[in-house]
């Protein structure tokens, strides 16, 4: 019975932030207004010759890419009013395969944390009732702490040296070369420069600290709400 209590507690705390952050990446995958600002405010269109309106279509197409079941990443565009048959070359083709394959890694382990842990907290409940309910509640909470400790130092190595993070990522996460471009010749990183993605970082580390703090205040009301009904069955 220790050892079962030991495992659902581990792994409570362990899939909590797994969840919080592999939700706050595809938040920020998602979030339009995200490329909007960064857009304008590294003047990408002035940079590349591709209007902002232009820009948004292609990185909601980018977007819609990363759920639809096309292998590869064709983009008709016009640069500078000159139509392109791909706003990417082959070398960029290959690697957003490679991102794409990386993001479905990171959506099935959001779907999975998400299954195991909302089947924890209804075993709990099930078997528990009220009991079980505030132990998970516990635990859930010390898993939105992890949550914060690991945020917090991430967030700190990225601000100290995010080159170094940026590049150990992609060497960890990609056995070829693809990732290898350049601004002046490939639109890819032309668009989406690395300020783009250390903003990115940045947002899903709010996000990921937000959801969080919510889970922390959940956690408080619970206990309120608790409280308030026993301060109630002890009057009648």
């Amino acid at each position: 019975m220790d050892f079962l209590q030991t495992f659902r507690t581990i792994a409570v705390i362990g899939l909590v932030p797994i969840l919080l952050i592999t939700t706050s990446v595809q938040l920020v995958v998602n979030f339009t207004g995200f490329y909007s600002f960064e857009f304008e405010r590294s003047r990408i269109a002035e940079y590349t010759g591709i209007d902002n309106q232009e820009l948004l279509r292609i990185s909601g197409l980018i977007q819609d890419y990363f759920y639809n079941e096309n292998e590869l990443l064709i983009i008709p565009s016009k640069i500078n009013g000159r139509s392109v048959e791909n706003i990417f070359n082959e070398k960029e083709v290959h690697h957003m395969k490679d991102v794409k394959e990386l993001f479905k890694g990171v959506f099935l382990l959001q779907s999975v944390s998400l299954i195991i842990l909302s089947l924890l907290i209804a075993s709990q409940i099930f078997f528990h009732r009220t009991k079980g309910l505030i132990s998970i509640m516990n635990k859930i909470v010390w898993g939105a702490y992890f949550t914060l400790f690991v945020i917090l130092l991430v967030s700190l190595a990225v601000l100290l040296s995010f080159d170094r993070i940026f590049h150990l990522f992609h060497v960890l996460s990609f056995a070829n070369d693809f990732w290898m471009l350049n601004p002046r010749y490939d639109y890819l990183v032309a668009i989406f420069n690395q300020q783009f993605f250390f903003h990115a970082c940045l947002l899903v580390g709010i996000f990921s600290l937000f959801g969080s703090f919510l889970l922390i205040a959940c956690k408080h009301f619970l206990n309120y709400f608790m409280k308030r009904t026993r301060s109630v069955t002890d009057e009648n």
